[in-house]
């Protein structure tokens, strides 16, 4: 079948593909095995990225009253999963650098503007940036962060071997665990943060946690978390 488009998983490991079937399969480049994932009988999927880990995609399609979802998939479980709901149109769904974050474009501001010609009112520059804390762990980025405060460790004798074979194994899992993206699937829609741009039309994202690079229509601006402001 006609290919449509394809993504190339970070690990280099799989891809995934769309076809003119509107058919979502995702290919493993070592067995040369492909497994459907999804399929729409309305449109193509969209917006199709990995996690940082490969374990996860998103991207959206449409729901039956024609607005776009944002959806994460496991092609581990073989498990979908709708991040928005049908309400509003969303887009461009992307998964941060560090796997904490999907950041993606929804319609959900509503500032009519009134047509003396047409008699009537309409909706423009309708879109707001938002992110979803993938992890029930992962505090809001806008928290209030209260002074450090430096705290002497307590001076102790050297290790004993052991332990110390114990602690660098521990380091090693950590360094590993920090590879792996977290998602709580669980109540994810309840932890979705709206950042605070003016509406407007965006998309283009790419964010490593701390800043978020994305483009507004007309520029490609940078919005940095701990200032929480956007610079061109």
């Amino acid at each position: 079948a006609y290919i449509h488009f394809y993504e190339l998983s970070p690990d280099g490991k799989t891809i995934v593909y769309g076809d003119r079937k509107n058919r979502l399969y995702s290919l493993d480049i070592a067995t040369a095995q492909k497994q459907l994932i999804a399929e729409d009988s309305i449109s193509r999927f969209y917006g199709v990225e990995f996690s940082p880990d490969s374990r996860w995609i998103t991207y959206t399609r449409p729901a039956r009253n024609n607005m776009s979802v944002v959806y994460l998939y496991d092609l581990r479980s073989r498990r979908e999963t709708a991040v928005t709901e049908d309400w509003y149109d969303s887009s461009a769904p992307a998964v941060s650098t560090d796997g904490k974050y999907l950041i993606f474009a929804s319609a959900r501001d509503f500032n009519p503007i009134y047509s003396y010609t047409e008699w009537n009112h309409a909706y423009t520059n309708m879109e707001g940036v938002y992110i979803a804390l993938l992890s029930k762990g992962t505090p809001s980025p806008f928290l209030e962060k209260d002074d450090k405060v430096k705290v002497e460790a307590p001076k102790t004798d050297e290790p004993k071997k052991d332990d110390k074979k114990k602690t660098d194994k521990k380091a090693k899992k950590a360094a590993a665990d920090e590879n792996v993206t977290v998602i709580d699937i669980d109540g994810i829609g309840d932890r979705i943060i709206k950042l605070p741009l003016p509406s407007g039309n965006y998309g283009s994202f790419y964010c490593n946690g701390k800043k978020l690079w994305y483009n507004n229509g007309a520029e490609i601006s940078v919005f940095d978390f701990a200032k929480q402001k956007s610079e061109s």
